[in-house]
């Protein structure tokens, strides 16, 4: 039987993790998305959230001063380019004129979507 290699004492599945196949690993992405058109008073951040939990995207959603709407989005990148997706078509009541996205590094900070405040 082969013994774990151990590094100061741990071994190396503690410090790294299990290894997986390269095939298996998912890409992490994260979106900062800003929607426009009629997209305010229409349950569209509800729904955004609906379909976010759905696919398992993290992230918030709020509405923004000059009548759009603004997401941040994080997950695997199936369902964040699902959930893109979603942005472009939105609530049944919604008219979507444009989605503008901003790629940015992942951070993992978020552990489920929400709807946060309009901006201030």
């Amino acid at each position: 039987m082969r013994r774990p290699r151990l590094v100061g004492g741990r071994r190396l599945a503690e410090i790294f993790g299990p290894r997986r196949p390269q095939a298996l690993q998912e890409k992490m992405l994260r979106a900062h998305v800003r929607v426009e058109g009629r997209v305010q008073g229409v349950y569209y951040r509800a729904h955004a959230r609906d379909k976010a939990m759905r696919l398992g995207v993290t992230g918030w959603v709020r509405n923004r001063r000059d009548g759009s709407v603004e997401a941040v989005l994080e997950g695997n990148e199936p369902a964040v380019r699902a959930m893109l997706e979603w942005c472009h078509r939105g609530s049944p009541r919604a008219v979507v004129t444009a989605v503008h996205v901003t790629w940015e590094p992942y951070t993992g900070e978020f552990d489920r979507f929400s709807v946060r405040e309009d901006q201030a």
